[in-house]
């Protein structure tokens, strides 16, 4: 199941919330909850609720974030559709940075693209209520949930807080109760990123999070009106291991010269400047030179040496036949190989900078 699914799905349910038999969602963010918790974690709570409902597993939308995620599960839309496609990214148009730490830009509705559920059902008229969600302390056009959290609000609700206060919510009067509750924790996340998917301390916070889930789960169940309770428990995204072997220092491979801005981590945004759209790698044995070539559209093609200041065939005629340069183009037999150095490329304007590596 997919993020647009999910929300297909949450628009179902909430269909019925205006009718004379009424019905509740309520749907539960565990950030960075990888899929497999729940086999190699002690998890009874999400147990008894799969095994009364159903279990699937969902694939994040990309960046697997938790800003770009959280706000696709709410709008139905893919992060370069509902326009917040990272935790931090640059605005080109505003000539600023985006930062989910920043309440200049964190709270700016002109960053949220698209209609978040929230929004449409209180058009409708159906009473919502958002925990912490991201991009519910916004007002989107305009609007607010009817019973809303501000992350910014200090101190935050604990996550028992937070559950219990789903569970009052809907043992509100029924004039009163809400028709969708969106209810955020803000874990496994920091402990897994701080010690890793498996260790300890993250086996500890998800099982802590499981029993909380699974007593506001058999305490909504209890309501007189509690088989009219839809409950969805979902996450953003999962979690890895990471290795020094797989960090790249981008100042090993880009020249400050080369592009306008850095933005992120994981992933990282890359800003080039106009007309910079190649990089080129010319490798030998001990070192390399680099450059880039701007004639091509396509990205992060690297061209290796086959010996030391040839560069191999197969590739470079890649770049023959974006270029329209006929003296690089490979012969279809292969009987025909023509061999070019960086520096008559450079000659030839195939590229347009050379750099040799500090």
């Amino acid at each position: 199941m997919n993020r647009t699914l999910l929300y297909i799905l949450l628009a179902l349910l909430i269909c019925g919330c205006g009718q004379k038999d009424e019905t509740y969602t309520v749907v539960v963010s565990m950030d960075a909850f990888r899929w497999d918790y729940p086999d190699v974690f002690e998890t009874p709570g999400l147990n008894e609720i799969a095994a009364d409902g159903v279990r699937c597993v969902m694939e994040p939308s990309y960046p697997a974030s938790t800003f770009p995620n959280h706000y696709t599960i709410a709008t139905g839309l893919v992060p370069d559709h509902h326009g917040i496609v990272n935790g931090s990214f640059w605005n080109p148009d505003t000539q600023e940075t985006f930062s989910m730490g920043d309440s200049l830009t964190r709270y700016n509705p002109d960053y949220y693209l698209g209609e978040p559920i929230w929004v449409t059902a209180e058009k409708q008229g159906v009473k919502t209520a958002c925990i912490y969600w991201v991009g519910s302390d916004v007002p989107i056009e305009g609007v607010l949930p009817t019973y809303t959290y501000p992350w910014w609000e200090q101190p935050r609700l604990s996550f028992e807080e937070r559950a219990n206060e789903t569970v009052r919510l809907l043992s509100l009067p029924k004039e009163k109760r809400p028709g969708l509750v969106m209810l955020y924790f803000d874990e496994p996340d920091g402990t897994s990123h701080r010690y890793g998917p498996l260790a300890q301390e993250t086996r500890e916070i998800s099982e802590y999070l499981d029993s909380i889930v699974g007593d506001m789960y058999r305490q909504l169940k209890a309501l007189p009106y509690g088989k009219k309770i839809n409950i969805i428990v979902t996450s953003d995204h999962g979690m890895t291991d990471i290795s020094d072997d797989r960090f790249v220092d981008w100042d090993d491979y880009l020249d400050s010269s080369w592009y306008e801005h850095i933005v992120g981590t994981s992933p990282t945004n890359i800003y080039a400047k106009e007309n910079l759209s190649l990089i080129v790698s010319f490798k030998t044995n001990d070192n390399y030179t680099r450059g880039f070539c701007s004639r091509v559209e396509c990205l992060d093609i690297f061209i290796e040496a086959k010996e030391i200041e040839k560069l191999r065939t197969e590739l470079f005629s890649i770049i023959a036949e974006h270029s329209g340069q006929p003296y690089a183009k490979v012969a279809a037999d292969g009987e025909r190989n023509f061999w070019m150095t960086a520096q008559e490329a450079l000659e030839y304007g195939m590229v347009d900078q050379i750099l040799t590596k500090k």
